[in-house]
């Protein structure tokens, strides 16, 4: 997928509020307008930060600086519901700038997670993974990207059955923490239909992969350590940083 080009009918529109009550100046300020005009017309920026770095005539680096300033300053949410070109997309955050005041719309978001429903739905990870989570500021901050955008309780203990079946005491139990369960996929665990296979399951590999007639192919848990690297490193896609991805 080709990054969104520039082309010279195209405008950035800065609005007086943006700087008389963000305080909002150069490439920051450019940033934000650029990002705020996507989301009137198509609900979310997914240019990517080369397209940013275009406009701005500036570096990706510094691109990225300026979208950070912009998160703490709670003006934009990263969005990770959806994904273009591996990059990181972002919404106006609506809620901030009804909160100044600021009468622009659309104001499309929803209440965040509630104390109550934060503690509910830490307290269900615990007993269902077996795990012993306490701090209710990390946690909140994991669902409620999700909560604004209208998910509820009933979603996060949905996705939390889902993955505690399939993944629990297996070789998956590792991915059953909230930066997995409450990231980027998590709309497509919601909506998940049956089991998904794990790269490290090794029943699964035995099942599936190596059921073929191929006599000088062991399985996968027949395999020594060094061939089922080898097979990982040949057959499963990676990260960027070079980790195997979970699906």
């Amino acid at each position: 997928m080709k990054d969104i080009q520039i082309n010279d009918e195209n405008y950035i529109k800065i609005q007086g509020w943006m700087v008389s009550k963000l305080n909002l100046k150069g490439n920051e300020l450019y940033i934000f307008a650029i990002i705020y005009y996507f989301c009137q017309h198509d609900n979310r920026f997914t240019g990517g930060n080369s397209y940013l770095a275009k406009w701005t005539n500036s570096t990706e680096q510094g691109c990225i600086k300026n979208l950070k300033s912009l998160l703490d300053k709670r003006l934009i949410i990263k969005d990770k519901t959806y994904s273009y070109n591996n990059s990181s997309n972002y919404l106006v955050n609506w809620k901030t700038l009804e909160e100044l005041s600021i009468k622009v719309g659309p104001f499309y978001y929803y209440p965040e997670a509630k104390l109550e429903e934060v503690k509910e739905i830490m307290t269900y990870y615990n007993e269902k993974t077996s795990q012993n989570y306490k701090s209710i500021k990390e946690f909140s901050r994991k669902i409620n990207n999700w909560f604004i955008q209208g998910f509820k309780v009933e979603d996060f203990k949905k996705v939390i059955d889902i993955k505690t079946e399939e993944w629990k005491n297996t070789d998956g139990e590792y991915y059953l923490r909230p930066s997995t369960l409450f990231g980027d996929k998590f709309e497509d665990y919601l909506n998940q239909k049956g089991k998904m296979p794990i790269w490290n399951n090794s029943k699964y590999f035995s099942d599936n992969c190596f059921n073929h007639d191929t006599s000088d192919e062991p399985k996968f848990n027949e395999m020594t350590k060094e061939q089922k690297e080898k097979w990982m490193d040949e057959n499963l896609a990676k990260d960027e940083n070079g980790n195997f991805l979970v699906y």
